[in-house]
């Protein structure tokens, strides 16, 4: 696909932007400015690769479902996640049951729950 060589403001168009995410979710490393923060473009890249959260707009890195999203395909996307989003039980949770490692990201407060802490040896 030739997106990550198109100008920086087809990069940075939300149209475009969205239509090259949609065939490819990794080209979400390639998009630019404000695209990088539509929820609907940045959804169907990690709804298919959780880990692609990284190259997401800080504001989406605190959306909880966004978030939710990422860790339910790649639980180690909880890294890319919102400090305050590392402190979310219920999202920790998620993400241990599908990648125990992932519990090095979760808050100190997670990180002692035993539940918590079950689920991620348990993988």
């Amino acid at each position: 696909m030739n997106f990550p060589k198109a100008s920086a403001p087809m990069r940075s168009n939300v149209i475009v932007a969205r239509e090259a995410v949609r065939r490819d979710a990794g080209n979400l490393r390639h998009v630019l400015g404000g695209a990088k923060a539509d929820r609907e473009t940045v959804l169907s890249a990690v709804s298919r690769g959780g880990q692609l959260l990284t190259h997401a707009a800080p504001c989406l890195k605190a959306s909880r479902d966004v978030v939710a999203e990422a860790v339910r395909q790649n639980g180690m996307a909880l890294k890319s996640a919102a400090l305050s989003l590392q402190g979310d039980r219920e999202l920790v949770l998620e993400a241990v049951r599908h990648r125990g490692r992932a519990l090095q990201f979760a808050h100190a407060d997670l990180r002692n729950d035993r539940e918590i802490v079950l689920e991620a040896v348990r993988q």
